[in-house]
């Protein structure tokens, strides 16, 4: 046991002395004069640089630069923590943009691991003396690949995430004021059995190369680098284990430790949650919000007796009606239609509405519905709209100002995990989580009818 405690500290005194050797000037870093702006943690700094400057082909040299004044002064466990944090954003930009895979056969010249979603693989390879020598080769090729791919304020946007990922390990305050990528403390490396690893897997409805997905990513990552690769956060997309009440499922099968869901599972588990979805009971994220943190206690007690765990729970977006050839203001407006009602209350309500012609649909198969000309009206937020392209041309057309509920996102874990993890795990996962679900709440606040984008 003292041996072990004696590696530890070890190992934690040579991290942070490795860390201080790096000295980077958080702000205009006269030490470089090729790439003064290096140790600048501020992300709009860097947003705003790639986003209004006229020629952005050095950005890719700023990258691989950066990498390999960071190989002199961090230590090897470090750096390729670091290499794997950012070659997950990178394989999330390729994937959504540059028509990446996630796997190892993408057809990059010795790089097929480009779009591979998995930091365990990327930490390894960092590892390996070959992975070691070609870490900023890699990341320097991959940017200027996306360059070519992305738009200038998609790129920009990625380049301010690296640039703050880069500069949070160099310079010695941790980044406060980063938009995108969320920075946490830093949790000292946990003493368990040697060669003990501990998989966590989460479930989501959201694609891989969604935007979400950068945030998902972005916590796993955290978890990983802050246990060294102990911890790590499996997180499954694209419903590749059902849609979210069969999750729920598969988390009391033991199948699944946890699942990010929204309004209707979370219904699966207390239907009392219902009552948040009465039409014109609340219109904005601040009242929303201060009403589910009043309630938060009973649904806690109600989740519980399911045996799952409420991790957290969040505003996550207006819903709104949208429709085709005709506008939805009063739910009179509805009579003739073809609309689909997919939750009770909505459905309870509006077919009590003269000649309206029900549909019944799963979120994924709405647009097929659309498509085919089986509906013309469809309530939803911004963000499923622009995810699944409810209002691209030819399709519905009208979208209404007035909010009809808001929706309800959230992380539920199996208790029986959280209970049996030990606890220092369970305060990683619980604390970076925080980090993770501010941004998923600003960016959830963020998305309009209006734009269908998210700013």
């Amino acid at each position: 046991m003292k041996k072990t405690v004696y590696i530890l500290l070890c190992c934690l005194i040579s991290l942070s002395v490795a860390n201080a050797q790096c000295n980077w000037t958080n702000g205009s870093d006269a030490t470089l004069t090729s790439d003064q702006g290096r140790g600048i943690t501020d992300w709009n700094a860097h947003y705003n640089y790639a986003a209004t400057t006229a020629d952005v082909s050095i950005i890719p040299t700023y990258i691989g630069d950066r990498m390999a004044a960071l190989k002199t002064c961090l230590s090897r466990e470090s750096y390729a923590a670091l290499y794997a944090s950012l070659s997950i954003r990178m394989a999330t930009a390729g994937i959504q943009f540059a028509g990446w895979t996630n796997s190892t056969a993408n057809s990059l010249p010795n790089d097929a691991g480009c779009g591979y979603l998995d930091s365990a693989a990327h930490y390894g390879y960092v590892m390996t003396d070959i992975g070691y020598t070609n870490v900023n080769e890699l990341l320097k090729n991959r940017m200027v690949v996306l360059q070519t791919a992305m738009s200038k304020d998609e790129y920009a946007k990625l380049y301010a995430d690296v640039s703050v990922t880069i500069a949070s390990k160099a310079v010695t305050q941790t980044v406060t004021n980063a938009v995108v990528v969320p920075v946490v403390p830093v949790v000292p490396i946990i003493p368990v059995v040697p060669g003990q690893i501990v998989t966590v897997k989460i479930g989501t409805s959201c694609k891989s190369s969604s935007t979400l997905a950068t945030v998902l990513n972005r916590w796993s990552s955290n978890v990983y680098e802050q246990t060294n690769g102990l911890l790590q956060l499996k997180i499954i997309y694209n419903t590749n284990i059902g849609d979210e009440g069969q999750m729920l499922s598969k988390i009391k099968l033991n199948q699944l430790d946890g699942a990010l869901i929204t309004d209707d599972a979370f219904s699966k588990i207390s239907d009392q949650i219902l009552a948040f979805q009465m039409p014109g009971l609340f219109n904005d994220y601040t009242t929303f919000a201060t009403a589910l943190t009043a309630v938060r206690p009973q649904l806690d007690s109600l989740v519980k007796l399911k045996e799952f765990t409420l991790v957290d729970i969040y505003p996550a977006g207006k819903v709104r009606f949208m429709s085709k050839a005709f506008g939805v203001k009063l739910p009179t407006d509805l009579q003739n239609s073809k609309a689909i009602l997919y939750n009770f209350p909505m459905k309870y309500l509006y077919q009590l509405i003269p000649n309206v012609t029900s549909i019944n649909s799963t979120v994924p198969e709405i647009i097929s519905n659309i498509d085919l000309n089986k509906t013309n009206a469809v309530y939803s937020n911004a963000y499923l709209a622009d995810y699944y392209g409810y209002t691209k041309p030819g399709k519905l057309n009208f979208v209404s100002d007035d909010v009809i509920y808001m929706n309800i996102g959230g992380l539920v874990f199996s208790s029986k995990i959280l209970n049996t993890m030990p606890n220092v795990y369970k305060e990683i996962i619980l604390q970076t989580e925080k980090a993770m679900s501010t941004t998923l709440r600003k960016r959830c606040s963020k998305w309009t009818m209006l734009r269908m984008v998210v700013c």
